[in-house]
């Protein structure tokens, strides 16, 4: 259990990082290809996709003709970025504008192809005045635009020309920053299709092993339930992916068509908030000790109430108030800090593994902040930044459960030795016949009545017992008898009640003459020692048993606190008396009337008639016959 815990989170871990090798289409693949300036860009001698990222020509609060250029253009600004960013005045981010590149150096041999990335906003493509793609569909109020978010590649109509115009129409009236961080990619088309392949690739790998990581710790949770900081931590793998899910390539589209842009935009959204209830849940179960509950409680309370705005509220309040929760994001993560770094400085478990996997996630985060302000262009990577923390988090729980198993381990071990014990003191046999399969479930009062045969053994020595060591001999050689007697008792699916001064009280089925061949065996066996042991100058086992049989009630006594089990009827002490009968007669095994009545004639034991006897404490006489040994 232990090795397959580590290995699964090794390996799912594993498998982000490689999804997190896979190419993504930014703008940092080489310093030497070609950038935008002054709305144009030459691809000359260029193989593969190049992003369209530089000084655009920029027209705000109007849709200029699809067929402009940026020859007419009195203003370049830099996109991919929101219009809010532009320093040269204050745009409002909701309003519409117009964007135009000219693309020179095409090699009119190729196909070209062109990448239009998720936009939180509506956009139109034209090419030389050509409507070839959209998202949604901008207009130039918020009552006529519709917002669809997702990703596409299209072709371009080029027909062999070596150069080409591109228009981008784009209206926002609903989110606080226009446009995308996303650079555009162009290129020959085969290339640009399969960046575009391995840059969804590059999200769903991330998205299935995260979601995978968050079923895995939940399921940990659903058969452990006080590892809370296990369901904190699925919880949270299953935000971030389905985080993934509704960024970039918006896989949740392809997995759900029906989901309207506006609901996987609020879900999005929501995914922030609800990372933050999770992760500070995770934190108050990992350290309570260090963790006030009243901080806990303030940042919990106003996650959940930017998650109730993300579902209810308008969409432009809660992206206005989206600095705000931003800030007071940052502000949480200081107090994790603080909480996680006196958890190390008290050596608390996994407190400075903690603290790694955290700086990292807290540094890709706030750079995934940078970038939702428009302060940094590039990819949204807290998909990525997660993987810091859930392997921290997950070597930490998976260390916990080592030390769980391991602690179960050792109270398992304990729990079988202490039955081990116990079974010496309570034979197993004793529980059976109560139904009870440990000695756990024996209750005060638990009895059964039942036809059994009673067999009283036996084993005298006659030794002085004067001093320390005489005694101690003495219980040495009896030990020593009861280890060829017991296994005998056993033999005869018998099992002993008691231990007596000298000698055994033993319980068996009712099978009389099963009892009978036990006792002879015993008495050979007992033979046997006192030959081997006579050369030594000790003295010898004095043999006797007496065998009845009858109903009897096995059961506990005593009270809640101290009980013992014990065997309530007369036929204990018919059994008893016999065998002191026969001790007191030098006789060898004495067998009652009503236990030699059982025995068919065609049985193999031989019993002789001893005629009525009068035992001690019977009124009157009763029949007896003997065993003789053979």
């Amino acid at each position: 259990m232990r090795i397959s815990s580590v290995a699964f989170t090794m390996g799912l871990t594993l498998m982000i990082s490689v999804g997190g090798c896979v190419p993504h289409a930014d703008i940092s693949d080489s310093a030497s290809r070609p950038v935008v300036s002054d709305g144009v860009i030459d691809l000359s001698g260029t193989a593969g996709p190049v992003p369209l990222f530089g000084s655009w020509a920029f027209w705000p609060g109007r849709f200029v003709d699809p067929r402009s250029t940026p020859d007419g253009a009195a203003r370049f600004e830099r996109f991919p970025a929101s219009w809010t960013s532009y320093g040269s005045d204050t745009l409002s981010p909701y309003g519409i504008g117009s964007y135009a590149l000219r693309v020179v150096g095409l090699d009119p041999s190729r196909a070209y192809a062109i990448t239009l990335p998720g936009y939180s906003s509506a956009v139109r493509l034209f090419v030389d005045g050509i409507e070839v793609d959209r998202h949604g569909n901008p207009a130039e109020s918020g009552d006529g635009e519709t917002v669809v978010w997702d990703t596409s590649v299209t072709d371009l109509p080029l027909d062999g020309a070596r150069e080409t115009t591109l228009v981008l129409h784009i209206s926002n009236f609903h989110d606080r920053f226009p446009a995308s961080t996303v650079p555009m990619l162009i290129g020959p088309a085969e290339a640009v299709r399969a960046r575009a392949a391995l840059t969804r690739v590059s999200m769903i790998i991330p998205f299935g092993a995260i979601l995978a990581m968050g079923a895995y710790f939940i399921a940990l949770y659903a058969f452990h339930r006080k590892e809370h900081p296990c369901l904190w931590l699925g919880l949270l793998c299953v935000v971030f992916a389905l985080r993934i899910v509704c960024y970039d390539e918006f896989i949740l589209a392809d997995i759900i068509p029906i989901v309207p842009a506006l609901v996987m935009f609020r879900i999005g959204y929501l995914t922030f908030a609800l990372a933050v209830i999770c992760f500070v849940g995770f934190v108050r179960t990992l350290y309570p000790s260090v963790t006030s509950h009243i901080a806990t409680r303030v940042v919990m309370a106003g996650a959940a109430a930017y998650a109730l705005l993300n579902l209810f509220a308008p969409i432009r309040l809660f992206t206005d108030l989206l600095v705000p929760f931003q800030v007071f994001t940052l502000a949480s993560a200081l107090y994790i800090v603080v909480v996680v770094a006196v958890a190390a400085a008290r050596r608390l478990e996994g407190a400075i593994l903690f603290c790694a996997g955290f700086a990292v996630f807290f540094a890709i985060i706030f750079r995934d902040i940078l970038i939702a302000n428009r302060a940094m262009d590039g990819l949204f990577l807290s998909h990525y930044g997660i993987l810091g923390i859930i392997f921290a988090m997950g070597l930490i729980e998976v260390r916990h459960f080592t030390g769980t198993f391991n602690t179960l381990d050792a109270a398992t071990r304990t729990l079988k030795q202490t039955n081990d014990a116990l079974a010496r003191f309570v034979p197993n046999d004793f529980l059976r016949y109560l139904g009870r399969e440990s000695i756990a479930d024996v209750n005060l009062g638990d009895n059964i009545l039942k036809d059994m045969c009673v067999m009283f053994v036996h084993l005298g020595i006659d030794a002085p017992m004067q001093e320390a060591e005489e005694r101690l001999n003495l219980l040495e050689a009896f030990n020593e008898t009861l280890q060829h007697v017991n296994p005998i008792i056993l033999e005869h699916d018998g099992f002993v009640d008691k231990y007596l001064t000298e000698g055994v009280m033993a319980l068996f089925p009712d099978d009389p003459c099963r009892v009978i061949h036990c006792a002879l065996e015993i008495g050979r066996a007992v033979a046997a020692y006192n030959d081997r042991t006579a050369a030594a100058g000790r003295p010898p086992i004095r043999f006797a048993a007496g065998i009845h049989r009858g109903s009897l009630m096995l059961g506990t006594i005593g009270e809640a606190e101290r009980m013992d089990g014990t065997v309530i009827s007369d036929v204990v002490n018919m059994a008893s008396r016999l065998e002191r009968y026969a001790v007191e007669r030098g006789l060898s095994v004495l067998v009652s009337a009503d236990t030699a009545a059982r025995i068919g004639p065609e049985s193999p034991c031989s019993l002789s008639s001893l005629g009525e006897v009068r035992l001690r404490g019977k009124e009157r006489a009763v029949t007896v016959f003997e065993a003789v040994l053979v």
